[in-house]
């Protein structure tokens, strides 16, 4: 029985942020997101030089039987989903012109946007930078337009040239501090999750609900809305991305505690997903929640 082979947990863990990788080597990636033997990458149409040199580079690793999945471990589904559809479809075909036409366009950018995650649930205290908040947040202002019913606000923990405290984004891309605010909420806003403490600053973003009231087809608009704002969401984590900061994002927002939180008033608005970020902390130093 020829040996298992998966896609490296550097991979899953966010260390991989400086590799770049070929459209074959994403194919090849792709295809060991679950434990895969050699053979099987060899009869998709890889060469055994090119698995080998995924394995030098810590891309592949080895693994036995009783391996548990990746993608369950760190909780992947939705990326599972899609690669084991590229998987369905490449089983259909053999040799590598059938490998490479059966592949969806985008699995190279894709892939490599797996390699450069930084998805991270423990943050440094240090502060991020003014520059790159104000580099978010040109980017956040660009993508805002576009959806004229959602609005920002920010936690700032430790952000250069901000004080601590609770923000909105004014139309003219200017974080407007909320003196009435009240950021000792922020852990139980979310849901009470604890790994929204830490440096950087947590993002929430909210719909403006009165237009889906008013009009005919409020159900499917606000499902496109919703859409619209996971979206939303993911291009700013990408954008975080390139920072080199890290982020998780989630919708287990509590409504009516992030409306105390950033004192709304307003019936209409709800804040409805977070995105915590900031600056990485190391694998190694992980004794202490939160920090």
């Amino acid at each position: 029985m020829s040996q298992l082979v998966r896609a490296s947990e550097r991979i899953y863990l966010g260390e991989s942020a400086s590799v770049a990788l070929s459209l074959r080597e994403a194919e090849a990636v792709s295809l060991a997101a679950e434990p895969t033997s050699i053979d099987e990458l060899l009869r998709a149409g890889f060469s055994e030089p090119e698995v080998s040199n995924l394995l030098s580079r810590r891309l592949l690793e080895y693994v036995d039987g009783t391996d548990r999945n990746l993608w369950w471990t760190y909780n992947w589904l939705r990326a599972y989903d899609f690669f084991e559809r590229v998987r369905a479809d490449r089983r259909t075909h053999t040799g590598p012109e059938a490998v490479r036409g059966c592949t969806p366009h985008r699995t190279r950018s894709i892939v490599n946007t797996l390699l450069k995650r930084r998805s991270r649930r423990f943050f440094s205290k240090t502060s991020v930078s003014a520059q790159a908040l104000r580099r978010i947040t040109k980017r956040l202002q660009e993508e805002l337009r576009k959806e004229p019913c959602f609005s920002a606000f920010l936690v700032v923990q430790a952000i250069d040239d901000l004080e601590p405290g609770c923000y909105r984004l004014s139309d003219r891309g200017e974080w407007t501090a909320i003196p009435t605010g009240a950021p000792q909420r922020l852990q139980d806003s979310a849901q009470g999750m604890w790994w929204v403490r830490g440096g950087g600053g947590v993002l929430f973003f909210a719909v403006n609900m009165a237009p889906f009231k008013q009009s005919a087809t409020s159900a499917r608009d606000y499902f496109q809305a919703l859409l619209a704002l996971g979206r939303l969401g993911q291009t700013m984590l990408e954008e975080l991305y390139a920072e080199g900061l890290a982020a998780w994002m989630t919708p287990a927002v509590d409504e009516s505690v992030a409306a105390e939180l950033f004192d709304i008033n307003s019936r209409d608005l709800d804040v409805l997903e977070l995105l915590k970020f900031g600056i990485p902390r190391a694998l190694s130093q992980k004794g202490v929640r939160g920090v």
